[in-house]
Order: C-alpha cells, then structure tokens, then sequence
C-alpha cells in the first residue's frame, strides 16, 4: 500500500492502488473499519459493474457513516439496507481483503500511529461491535467485537493491544458442522490477555 505525507506534514494520504484516487488517513481508517465490518464489494469485469456496500440499519450510526462518504466525495445512495456507491479501482481493492470468512485489515495498516489505529477501532465498533458501561460512577465500558474471520479476530486483538488494552478471545464453535465459527473480542482493562477455549453452542 502506498501512505504519502500532505504537504502540511499534518496527516498521512491514502493511495488507492492503480488509480489518481488520494484519500485522507484519518477519513480512511473510519472508511476501511465500516467495510471490513459491514462491506462488501462487486466486481463484474463484463458488465463494468464495480459497486461498494456498506450495510447499515440501525439509523444512529446514518451520520457517521455519510459523513465519512461525503469526505471521500463519492455520490452514494441507501437502498434501506446498505449505503451503495460506484468506483472501479476502489471496488477491485477492497475485493482484496476477503469475504465475510476470510475478511482482514492490511497488515500496513496495523503499523500506523495510534491516532488512526483508534479511528480504525472506532469504526470497526460501530459496524460489528457493541458497547455497554460496565461501571456508572468511572464510565468505564465493555467492548466487543464480533467476527467469523479468525484472522481478523487476532488483528483487531493487536489493535486493542496498540492501543494500550488487554484483550480476550473467546471463540463458539457451532454444532452444525456447514457453519462458521464465531469469533468474540473483547477490549478489556485487566492486566491479562488470553484466548478462552472454544465451547459448543
């Protein structure tokens, strides 16, 4: 992947490969965290049909979501289930990082300063994460982050671990064997970081 410095020295650009496209670190971080939660991508060399999905329903995430496609200047429209737009070298991008299963964060990405690994976790939050205050006197929260990609799940554990927490993996293996299993990460503030065993639904 290629990262460039504005000329500012302020924030790093993002360069969408084979392409003009330049987009702003900080604006693609919160763009790569909602599609690798809830993206997904067409690519149809035949009927030149490159399309890019972010599937949404819960209204309070709405704003987030168009703020960041707003930045990235792309005319995109809500089919009632998923913020849809059109790009060809962005679409052909994205289909390089998986399918719900294999779904991963590239590993570049991992290497940045704090500021936009926290953009990034946020983001992957709002699209497959939940939230709940633990404590009311402290406001201290409880995170989770769920995903059927096993390795995503170690790569948003090292994120939390950059970003200064403890993490624990715990992993429900279904008993339909056709079935994926899920993956459960959760942000903790304890000193210790493991993986729990897997146990059966």
């Amino acid at each position: 992947l290629k990262f460039t410095t504005r000329d500012d020295g302020n924030d790093l650009i993002f360069s969408v490969p084979n392409s003009d496209i330049n987009i702003s670190m900080d604006i693609w971080a919160k763009f790569l965290g909602l599609y690798i939660s809830e993206g997904s991508s067409r690519v149809d060399y035949k009927k030149y049909h490159y399309e890019i999905s972010i599937a949404q329903t819960k209204k309070e995430n709405f704003a987030y979501i168009e703020d960041v496609l707003k930045a990235m200047n792309v005319s995109y429209y809500y089919n009632s289930s998923a913020f849809c737009f059109t790009n060809k070298a962005l679409a052909i991008y994205l289909k390089t990082l998986g399918k719900s299963f294999t779904k991963h964060i590239p590993i570049e990405m991992l290497h940045l300063p704090k500021q936009y690994l926290e953009l990034l976790f946020e983001a992957l939050i709002i699209g497959d994460g939940s939230r709940r205050i633990r404590d009311t006197v402290s406001q201290n929260e409880n995170i989770n982050y769920y995903t059927t990609s096993e390795r995503l799940a170690n790569q948003v554990q090292e994120l939390i671990l950059k970003l200064g927490y403890n993490s624990n993996i715990t992993v429900t293996v279904p008993k339909n064997p056709r079935w994926n299993p899920k993956f459960s990460i959760s942000r903790r503030t304890s000193q210790e970081s493991h993986i729990q065993p897997k146990h059966i639904m």
